[in-house]
């Protein structure tokens, strides 16, 4: 696959000028408070219901050990709906579908009423994939074959209240900028790219809309490859997908695929013990408030060939430990979580 248009040519600042960076890393202002009971949200997507074509399905968790399937969202014969995101309050959904012979596009729905909602992005002959809305949806950062010039994927940010593309600076590269993530203010972006001057295979960046520039990272990227960002809606934490090595002595690039977690505010890795298995772990999603992570494995044993896992930083009791999720995955392939707070019913 996949994508380009024109929102700006980028080269990537110097290693001095980001360093020179100061960012305040406080809660962002669309973030939201995490409920006194924390019940989850998880929209996923699966083969569970025809082995050519996925669809997305929401889940409900209370935070603990119960949980139970809350249906699907409307989907149509001979199309895959895939990679759903949600707003930080579970309210809106937008998902990527393919129908067969045509481009990848976007769908926006509302939850839980299961209604359509405008997103006003024009698609035109274009892909666009990997989709992450702000909070309220306000925005949709993107990445698309849009640019007409040579070069690979490029990040977008739609502003749907202006109706608009935006254009961030110098974000973007001739090389594939690709798997946005938001924040729930919408400023902060991360992403992944294979540009030249990064300290390995590819590498995650984090940059900031309104300021318009690179944040310093020290100790996120690695020789190996660092992909599949995940940003908190506080702004406050990173999850991201690498390949480095366990042995220092080891080649970059080969290690098992891992989960981790970066800390913006203190800039340094964060431990997630019992989180990553002898399987390959892939597409971290957190949560609002970064306490919980759910992600694809690969792990033997389990449900499917991919499976479902949440897990819990900081339980009420007891050590950081993956949650019991009954009814969530099953025989066939389930995958691209999402997290959110629950909404009510009405």
């Amino acid at each position: 696959m996949r994508m380009k248009h024109r929102v700006r040519r980028f080269g990537l600042p110097g290693a001095a000028a980001i360093l020179a960076v100061g960012a305040a890393w406080g809660p962002a202002p669309g973030a939201q408070e995490a409920p006194q009971s924390p019940s989850l949200l998880l929209a996923f997507s699966s083969y569970r219901e025809h082995v050519g074509y996925p669809h997305v399905f929401l889940y409900r968790h209370d935070g603990v050990g119960q949980g139970r399937l809350a249906g699907g969202l409307p989907s149509a014969p001979d199309r895959s709906d895939f990679a759903p995101r949600l707003t930080p309050d579970g309210r809106l959904c937008v998902l990527n579908y393919e129908e067969v012979g045509k481009q990848s596009r976007f769908l926006l729905w509302e939850w839980p009423a299961r209604r359509p909602a405008e997103l006003g992005l024009p698609s035109g002959d274009v892909v666009d994939m990997h989709p992450a809305l702000s909070a309220g949806g306000k925005r949709l950062a993107f990445a698309s074959l849009r640019r007409s010039n040579p070069g690979g994927w490029n990040v977008y940010v739609w502003d749907r209240e202006a109706g608009r593309l935006l254009e961030p600076g110098e974000l973007n590269s001739d090389d594939d900028d690709r798997m946005p993530a938001l924040s729930g203010d919408g400023r902060r972006l991360a992403f992944a790219s294979s540009r030249a001057g990064g300290a390995g295979l590819q590498d995650v960046y984090v940059y900031d809309l309104q300021e318009q520039r690179f944040l310093p990272v020290p100790g996120l990227n690695s020789p190996s490859r660092e992909t599949e960002p995940c940003l908190s809606a506080d702004g406050e934490w990173l999850a991201f997908v690498s390949t480095r090595p366990d042995r220092p002595d080891a080649p970059a690039g080969t290690g098992n695929l891992n989960v981790y977690l970066y800390s913006l505010r203190e800039r340094r890795l964060a431990p997630v013990p019992g989180l990553n298995g002898p399987g390959a772990e892939q597409s971290p999603a957190l949560s609002p408030d970064g306490r919980f992570l759910a992600f694809v494995s690969e792990r033997f044993g389990q449900t499917g060939a991919r499976d479902l896992f949440l897990y819990d930083r900081s339980p009420a009791s007891g050590p950081p430990r993956l949650l019991p999720t009954p009814g969530l995955n099953s025989v066939r392939d389930d995958m691209d979580p999402a997290l959110a707070w629950d909404p009510p019913e009405s």
